[in-house]
């Protein structure tokens, strides 16, 4: 028997796909990333990628009130691909994920200097919520069980109601 990639592209069938995201972007960016792992130049931060307007929400526009939240909202902006990210919009809601989470990792590590885990992100799904988090105790203070799943539940409320949405 035939091996199966080769049965697939003598098929006849259509192929479909739909991303949530700028698909054009995203082709070129593979394609860069590639180029980068053979040796080509710095990382694409995203800042260059065309922005899109902010989606509808449940909550209004809140714009940044304080430097780190400016700081917060220019690094959401760039990873997600929006013009514009309220303090109280929800990074889950946005179309966040796990893996843009870890390119957030990467930005906040270039621009903050405290220590912040992956895992510590995720626990806090909003700007405002974050920027808090930093503000107190230089960011450095260990979390309640309780506001961890208190947090967790949020974020899985956020899907669902996403979800709903969709």
């Amino acid at each position: 028997s035939r091996p199966a990639a080769i049965r697939h592209s003598r098929s006849r069938l259509e192929h479909v796909l739909v991303s949530t995201r700028d698909l054009e972007w995203r082709i070129a960016a593979g394609l860069e990333q590639s180029r980068l792992l053979l040796g080509g130049a710095a990382a694409d931060t995203g800042a260059d990628r065309p922005k899109h307007p902010r989606p509808e929400l449940m909550n209004a526009y809140a714009a940044p009130r304080t430097d780190v939240e400016q700081r917060l909202a220019e690094i959401w902006q760039d990873v997600l691909g929006f013009e514009k990210v309220g303090v109280h919009d929800n990074f889950f809601e946005l179309g966040g994920d796990s893996l843009l989470i870890t390119r957030v990792h990467t930005r906040f590590a270039e621009s903050f200097e405290a220590e912040m885990s992956v895992a510590d992100l995720l626990q806090y799904p909003t700007i405002a919520d974050l920027a808090r988090r930093l503000e107190e105790d230089g960011g450095q203070r260990e979390i309640a069980y309780e506001a961890v799943q208190e947090r967790a539940k949020g974020q899985k409320d956020a899907l669902k109601r996403r979800k709903e949405k969709m």
